[in-house]
């Protein structure tokens, strides 16, 4: 059975680069992405959040 870690990106700012990848790997748009997840880092409100699933 495979265990999943659950990353945050807020918790883990520098994996900015990794979630971009992972991401745009899927659905592209990396300048729009880059953007949602960069709003993310610099807010201070609970919402938006980033998040990927690693094994």
């Amino acid at each position: 059975m495979n265990d999943f870690l659950m990353v945050s990106l807020r918790e883990n700012p520098a994996e900015l680069e990794t979630f971009l990848e992972v991401f745009t790997s899927h659905w592209g748009n990396a300048p729009v992405y880059r953007n949602c997840l960069s709003a993310c880092l610099k807010s201070t409100a609970p919402l938006p959040q980033w998040y990927i699933m690693r094994t």
